[in-house]
């Protein structure tokens, strides 16, 4: 064997070895890929049918309620409240438990500031209209608190996604490299004393 078909095989080889751990990897790489994926689908499934629960549950207690106090204003309130008040923390509790997601710390000041309004409303203290205004306005700066939560999230959320993003790009720039980096089939023809390789 001459030395330039040893130096050939001796090339080759390496580079047969090179493609075979590179695709091995990504194998590996792929299967991990599809497991992890089918354990996010699931939990996420699980996760909407919890939030679908807590939901009805909410939703009948609510209705529940306004059955029991179908008078927004008529005094006493301050049994409708908790009443309501019980349903929008028992929906967060219950997210909690599920998630790890909720906005117990917004519901329960919310709640608290209902009840406030509505002691002082049975006491004399505001007009029904007062009321009424009162407990809209604690009402609307819960959901929008509750709003600009979850929009923060959503935003470091993609600032997350476009960071990976990021790093799958330099990992398949890297991956290119090696690929280029890999020799290409050499092929030597000898005519004579004279050999030329390709």
């Amino acid at each position: 064997m001459s030395a330039v078909e040893s130096l050939d095989n001796l090339l080759l080889q390496n580079a047969a070895a090179k493609v075979s751990a590179t695709m091995r990897n990504k194998s590996v790489i792929v299967i991990c890929s599809i497991l992890m994926s089918g354990c996010g689908l699931a939990q996420q499934a699980r996760f909407r049918n919890d939030e679908a629960d807590a939901t009805t549950q909410q939703s009948i207690a609510l209705a529940e309620c306004n059955r029991l106090f179908p008078d927004k204003n008529q005094k006493p309130v301050k049994a409708r409240i908790e009443c309501l008040n019980n349903a929008d923390l028992n929906y967060q509790y219950a997210m909690a438990r599920s998630i790890g997601r909720s906005e117990i710390d917004i519901v329960s000041v919310m709640a608290a500031k209902r009840l406030v309004a509505a002691e002082r409303y049975d006491n004399g203290l505001t007009t029904s209209a007062q009321y009424s205004a009162e407990v809209a306005e604690i009402g609307s700066a819960a959901t929008s608190q509750i709003l600009a939560r979850k929009n923060n999230a959503m935003v470091a959320q993609a600032a997350v996604n476009q960071a990976n993003a990021a790093e799958q790009q330099a990992a398949a720039a890297r991956q290119q490299a090696i690929t280029a980096s890999i020799p290409r089939q050499i092929t030597c023809n000898t005519y004579g004393t004279m050999t030329t390789c390709n």
